[in-house]
This record gives structure tokens, sequence and C-alpha cells, in this order.
């Protein structure tokens, strides 16, 4: 009887110890994935800031043609006055 306890404690014991390691590849696996998908956002975010700063470089160089040809417009057409 004795041993018949033993042996299903050692059972329950091998069990547990399996459901423990299951449990800690579950965790690192998950631990990888959310790591995975940090970086994935990190990555796109990123890319939309350089997007973005690549918008705001062109729509900079753009208002400066603009004023500067409305200035010039204006120029000659003072001149065309006088």
């Amino acid at each position: 009887m004795v041993w018949l306890q033993i042996d299903v404690n050692k059972k329950r014991e091998a069990e547990l110890q399996k459901l423990r390691r299951e449990l800690e590849e579950s965790k690192a696996q998950a631990e990888q994935q959310a790591s995975a998908m940090r970086k994935k956002q990190q990555d796109s975010v990123n890319e939309l800031t350089e997007q973005l700063d690549q918008m705001q470089k062109a729509k900079q160089k753009s208002v400066p043609r603009t004023c500067i040809s409305s200035v010039h417009h204006l120029f000659i057409y003072c001149i065309y006055l006088l």
C-alpha cells in the first residue's frame, strides 16, 4: 500500500514538473511574441515619423517658393505700372 502511494506521488510530481515546464515555455513564447510586436510597432512609428518629416520638409520648401513667386509677380506688376 505504501509503495502504491509512493508510485502515485511520483507520477503526480512528474506531471507537475511537466506542467511547470510547459508553463515556462508558454511564458517565454508569449514574451517573444510581445517583443516582436513591440519591435514591429516601433518600426511602424519610425517609418511614419520619417514620412511626416519628409512631408513637412517638402511643405517648407514649397511655401518659400510660393512667397518668392508672389513677390516676383508683384515686383513685375509694379514695374509694369511705372
